[in-house]
């Protein structure tokens, strides 16, 4: 989990330093916890953490996501991405080791002001593998199955 957070906030970084003028701010989704959000024009990227903890349990959630914007107009666009998250810890004596899922995105955003954007985005396709502590790997395959929205706040 912490190389996955190395890597992601170094991708993060490059992208910031190489490509002309991003906007960059904080990201809250209702799904995803809170994190960094880049805006760069045609494209955007997120990388968020979210954790929780009770009781008997205890679970993080580190997640990363790129999507390609295919129609603006004014203050909207419709885009199309990718994420993937990566979550660990442990649920009432059961730990997750590995757990991860990829998707493929589609979705809208909306400009409130300057400095804030609203976005709202549908899991197309979804793959999940589950690595359970002393249990049998399982993998889950789902058709628009979780959506989510989120506010960007910009610098």
């Amino acid at each position: 989990m912490k190389k996955f957070a190395i890597v992601c906030l170094a991708v993060f970084t490059f992208a910031s330093a190489t490509y002309a003028l991003p906007r960059t701010g904080f990201v809250g989704y209702t799904d995803g916890g809170l994190g960094l959000f880049m805006d760069g024009g045609d494209f955007t990227a997120r990388v968020t953490y979210q954790s929780h903890s009770e009781m008997n349990a205890k679970l993080a959630k580190l997640g990363f996501a790129a999507n390609w914007r295919f129609v603006r107009e004014n203050a909207s666009a419709l885009f199309i991405g990718v994420g993937y998250s990566s979550n660990t810890g442990n649920d009432a004596g059961v730990e997750y080791d590995k757990n991860s899922s990829f998707s493929v995105r589609l979705g809208a955003e909306r400009s409130l002001t300057q400095n804030l954007l609203f976005t709202a985005e549908l899991d197309v396709y979804s793959s999940a593998l589950f690595n359970l502590k002393g249990a049998r790997d399982s993998k889950e395959t789902n058709l628009f199955n979780a959506g989510r929205m989120g506010l960007v706040y910009f610098f």
